[in-house]
């Protein structure tokens, strides 16, 4: 279960600005220490892996970066 702090996007980005306006947001939450990056993880992902994890409920979050031909995400980690 993730908390008001940490439930700032879910699931892919419809467009750059989406994820323009999304990335500013998270950034403002790591700037006020609710949310901090704890590793990168791209081991098996022809993609960038970022992981996050909520200071309020320990919830780790992944983001894959887009690219050119895809969208990107944002989803609770399992």
């Amino acid at each position: 279960m993730t908390c008001i702090t940490c439930n700032i996007h879910s699931g892919q980005f419809a467009a750059e600005k989406n994820y323009k306006r999304f990335l500013n947001n998270l950034n403002v939450l790591i700037e006020n220490r609710m949310i901090k990056k704890i590793k990168n993880s791209n081991q098996n992902s022809p993609f960038l892996e970022e992981e996050y994890v909520c200071t309020q409920c320990q919830q780790v979050w992944l983001l894959v970066v887009p690219d050119q031909a895809f969208r990107g995400r944002w989803n609770a980690k399992r």
